[in-house]
């Protein structure tokens, strides 16, 4: 009689909760909807906007200075390596210049759209330069910058940064 009654409850357990709520008469618990809060923009202080100003400009500055050295050489794959990663990190910087959460102090704000279109136009600089057929045809490509060449020292004035570009 032992050896039947341990099965039949483990049975019935397991049966306990295979019935639907059609079957006990039991109501679905309501779900209940939350809305997420709208996110309000962060104004930027003199000194978080000169951090966000270099994390967003120094990778492209780095990457630059590898493009620079790798021109020097004689190997096209390494050209290509170097106007890739000059693309990738310039099109991170644009973005992050350009958050629309993000509110830059006011004696930086138009220039920060400058700099952020001069990232945009090291994009097309890059794809150029990666599509060259050698490194001497990479070297005759002409980087075509935009807007105001004096914009980032001009930023790094108001935000009291060094004006040395080497991050």
């Amino acid at each position: 009689m032992k050896r039947l009654a341990i099965p039949f409850v483990v049975v019935a357990l397991l049966l306990a909760g295979c019935t639907s709520t059609a079957q006990t008469g039991a109501t679905p618990a309501a779900v209940e909807v939350t809305s997420t809060p709208t996110p309000t923009p962060t104004v930027l202080t003199t000194d978080a906007a000169g951090k966000l100003y270099l994390s967003a400009v120094c990778p492209s500055n780095t990457a630059a200075d590898g493009l620079t050295a790798a021109l020097k050489g004689d190997d096209l794959p390494t050209v290509v390596a170097a106007a890739g990663k000059i693309s990738d990190t310039s099109r991170a910087g644009a973005l992050i210049l350009d958050d629309p959460m993000t509110i830059w102090p006011d004696s930086v704000a138009t220039d920060i759209k400058t700099v952020r279109d001069q990232l945009l136009a090291q994009i097309q600089y890059a794809s150029q330069v990666a599509a060259a057929a050698t490194v001497s045809d990479a070297n005759f490509v002409i980087y075509k910058g935009s807007g105001d060449p004096v914009a980032a020292q001009r930023i790094r004035l108001h935000l009291n940064l060094p004006s040395d570009t080497t991050c």
